[in-house]
């Protein structure tokens, strides 16, 4: 269950970041570019060695 928890904070602490970058920079293609790094970040954590689709 600790582990599931702790996905869950990375995976939130991750798009909080996300989102501060994205209100400070403006860049429209930042937000595309920074959703695609948070999913492949929570897939790498929930299944490790699993190449991004």
């Amino acid at each position: 269950m600790h582990l599931v928890r702790d996905i869950a904070d990375a995976t939130i602490a991750t798009m909080d970041g996300l989102w501060l970058a994205i209100a400070r920079h403006h860049d429209p293609g930042e937000v595309e570019r920074g959703l695609r790094v948070c999913c492949d970040y929570t897939r790498l954590l929930l299944a490790p060695g699993t190449p991004p689709p």
